[in-house]
């Protein structure tokens, strides 16, 4: 939940804009567009009473309003703001002491720390002074002496910096830090940066409490959100060995140093979650290379000549497959039946046997208007509903209407193609049973049907077809179709995205019928053959190159075995291949799985290949919102930004002392570690993360001195 500790409703002093007031009806939309929970007006020098009760009163239940205040401060010669904010729940005594405390006046004056330290001695107030690059900021000498002070209740100081990420860093060194939006204008109110609570709150007084590391109050907090319970397993090889693993839909880390069994713990959780119905997205920083070449595997395309514009010519290779010659009809058989000419002419009455047959019938006619009715049979009720989903009733029943009026006219020509198929068969069977009987009983020689030469070219025409079909999209070496998904972004570098291509065969790249049931070799047979047996259609010895080619067909059916696939990566879709490194692998593979729409992130070292920068910027925020959306996330890390800035629910430790293998478990907010075996062991949540993370305590330093000098 967001919380904006540093708000301004009114222009109280001559520099400050008049942008800065608001009316409650500005201060509530622009409050609840930001989705901001809770809110303190801490208008300088005055704290208006009568404005604060007509917001809340406006705003009513849709978010919190904290009374407050921003004083000009010294101590010691350093002149500071500090922000006091107080309990709703005491406002009328948060005004009074605060009208004590300025007398009414505003503008060019400053309040002794200690005057305003005495004035709300005993009263529940959060201190909230500037500090870092927030100027005037207090000083580390006066700041630890306002801690000092307040004694018991130092941990209600807390430091305000100007951003988000400066307030990261101090509260990784043990600081209570916040940003706030100190608002100049509210048009740009959305542009504001706030800070966010990990944990909700109710109320001011549990803020406090959460702010004292009250256990009750924090477990309370925590049981808000729901948590499970797993069986972590740190050996493969002895499944018996299990810790309890108790992870809330929100980020949870394993931490601890190398060789703890801490990858095995994360594989066991996951397999039990997905035992449970969990749709578990995971990344293994060791196997990262293996989510990538998933990127690359081509299974999931399909091998077509369909992508390449090209038909895959399976009736043309089945009719080179088929083929055989035919022999025109004998000059001997006509001389036979000439001779015999005059005796059959004497001994026949029937003149039905000398009428000729019809041609044959040409059966790639009916084959064709069935495959059209197949089709039709096939796509058309798709696509009525897609019709039905766009175009009006009205629309819809013409439309359908000419439809169905198409299968009609398919289905007739069927019809009367098998009609003329079938007369012309039996008319010619006819015709010769006549033509035989005939010969048979007069004992001549019949008349041949036809010379056979009609028949003879137009089979060797057909297969001349086939094969000039055949070649023709074979020789298109230089056909492509590319299409393209992005995979991710690499920064200043732009996206990344795999470019699936479709190629006609030729002599290069054998990674691309990888899986293909026809090996190169066959299909380079098989298109020499090819061109072959269409150079010698015509030749004396096409028997032989038939042969031949019918033999490299053996397992090709359709042209589609002769395409090639491949995925390769290209940057900003320019379609040229290009090599990501290492780190660019594991920038594509963690982005990928944690955009993964799941229920259940698994995390192991998020952190290695990637630059700290990308990592808090990027990874963090990213595991952040997760936890925000409450998906449960589960990270192994020896990173400190991931560790520790993501203020995870819950810290597994995993820790080898003396001989024992130790697993504690607590949190940022209590800074506590409880050993899972033994009550009285208890360790620093922030002295072991120091300790353990990013190599020590001097990773923390380096922060510290970034932070420092304004970087």
């Amino acid at each position: 939940m967001k919380i904006d500790i540093h708000c301004h409703t009114k222009k109280i002093r001559s520099g400050e804009p008049e942008s800065r007031a608001a009316t409650k009806e500005v201060f509530s939309k622009s409050i609840q567009d930001a989705e901001v929970d809770i809110v303190a007006i801490t208008n300088h020098d005055v704290f208006d009473k009568n404005q604060y009760d007509e917001f809340i009163e406006y705003v009513g239940s849709n978010f919190q309003i904290w009374p407050g205040i921003e004083l000009d401060t010294s101590h010691n010669g350093n002149n500071f703001h500090l922000i006091l904010v107080g309990d709703p729940d005491d406002v009328d005594m948060f005004d009074e002491k605060v009208k004590q405390l300025t007398n009414g006046k505003s503008g060019d004056f400053t309040i002794e720390l200690d005057n305003i330290i005495s004035h709300f001695s005993g009263e529940n107030i959060l201190y909230i002074p500037h500090f870092g690059s927030k100027r005037p900021a207090i000083s580390e000498d006066n700041l630890a002496y306002l801690k000092e002070v307040l004694d018991e209740k130092s941990s209600r100081v807390i430091v305000e910096d100007t951003n988000i990420r400066s307030a990261g860093i101090l509260t990784s060194h043990g600081f209570n830090a916040i940003t706030g939006s100190d608002v100049r204008d509210w048009d740009n109110y959305s542009s504001c940066e706030v800070s966010s609570l990990r944990l909700p709150i109710d109320t001011f007084k549990q803020f406090c409490l959460f702010l004292d590391r009250d256990k009750s109050t924090i477990e309370t907090m925590l049981n808000k959100t729901p948590r499970y319970e797993y069986k972590g397993r740190p050996k493969e090889d002895d499944p018996s060995i299990t810790i309890p693993v108790k992870l809330y839909n929100e980020v949870n880390i394993l931490f601890g140093d190398k060789g703890l069994g801490k990858t095995n713990i994360l594989k066991s959780v996951r397999a039990e979650a997905e035992a449970g119905g969990k749709i578990v997205s995971t990344y293994i920083a060791s196997e990262k290379d293996d989510y990538f070449n998933e990127l690359l595997d081509i299974s999931d395309m399909k091998r077509t000549a369909s992508k390449l514009s090209m038909d895959a010519c399976e009736e043309e290779l089945a009719c080179v497959k088929q083929w055989s010659d035919k022999t025109p009809t004998s000059l001997q058989i006509y001389t036979d039946h000439a001779k015999s000419v005059e005796t059959r002419k004497a001994k026949n009455k029937i003149q039905l046997s000398e009428t000729e047959p019809l041609d044959n019938y040409d059966s790639r006619k009916l084959k064709k208007a069935i495959n059209d009715r197949d089709k039709y049979k096939e796509y058309a009720q798709s696509i009525k509903q897609i019709a039905a989903r766009y175009v009006s009733d009205h629309e819809l029943t013409s439309f359908e209407g000419a439809i169905d009026g198409l299968y009609d006219k398919i289905t007739e020509k069927v019809r009367n193609e098998l009609i003329l198929k079938y007369m012309t068969d039996l008319y010619n069977h006819a015709i010769r049973f006549i033509n035989n009987k005939v010969s048979e009983k007069t004992d001549t020689a019949p008349k041949p049907d036809s010379p056979g030469f009609t028949q003879y070219a137009r089979n060797k025409l057909e297969l001349k077809q086939s094969l000039d079909k055949i070649t023709d999209f074979l020789k298109m070496k230089d056909e492509k179709h590319a299409e393209s998904f992005r995979i991710g972004e690499l920064g200043d570098k732009g996206d990344l995205y795999i470019q699936k291509e479709w190629s006609m065969f030729d002599d290069t790249g054998r990674d691309k019928y990888k899986g293909s049931p026809v090996k190169i070799k066959e299909l380079k047979n098989a298109r020499e053959a090819l061109n072959n047996m269409k150079d010698g259609v015509f030749s004396d010895g096409i028997e032989d190159a038939l042969d031949k080619c019918k033999a490299s067909l053996d397992q090709i059916n359709s042209l589609d075995v002769f395409v090639g696939l491949r995925k390769y990566p290209t940057l900003n879709d320019d379609g040229e291949g290009y090599s990501p490194s290492n780190g660019e692998k594991a920038i594509i593979a963690i982005q990928r799985a944690l955009d993964h729409d799941a229920d259940f992130y698994v995390l192991d070292e998020p952190e290695l290949s990637l630059g700290g920068e990308y990592i808090d910027n990027v990874i963090r925020e990213k595991i952040s919102k997760l936890g925000r959306a409450k998906k449960t996330v589960f990270i192994a890390t020896h990173n400190a930004n991931i560790a520790v800035r993501t203020l995870p629910y819950t810290s597994i430790y995993r820790k080898y002392d003396k001989g024992e293998y130790k697993t504690y478990v607590g949190n940022p907010f209590t800074n506590k570690l409880l050993n899972i075996n033994d009550d009285n062991d208890t360790l620093s949540w922030r002295e072991e993360s120091m300790r353990t993370l990013e190599g020590g305590e001097a990773a923390f330093k380096n922060r510290g001195e970034i932070y420092e000098s304004g970087k």
